[in-house]
């Protein structure tokens, strides 16, 4: 259905997911992301901001991040979503 990757440096985590086409829309990825950062956050207990970097057209992605608390930090090419959390 979709895939999370976290990478991080420092105490900065930066998020990338993917939903596959056939289960756009359906609330997987809300699912995938808030899933997510529960199981990392047990792994990573140090990590203290999470990022996360969308395009500007993908207005689902901006949407996800905005219901999970997510702030707009910075509009470039891409927007960015940051977090903090302990």
């Amino acid at each position: 259905v979709g895939q999370i990757r976290f990478d991080r440096r420092d105490n900065v985590v930066t998020i990338n997911f993917l939903v596959d086409r056939r289960f756009r829309g359906c609330g997987f990825g809300r699912a995938v992301l808030s899933e997510g950062l529960t199981e990392i956050q047990k792994i990573w207990k140090k990590s203290s901001k999470f990022v996360g970097i969308v395009k500007k057209v993908n207005v689902s992605s901006q949407k996800i991040f905005e219901t999970l608390g997510f702030k707009l930090k910075k509009q470039d090419s891409a927007f960015e979503f940051a977090k903090s959390m302990k």
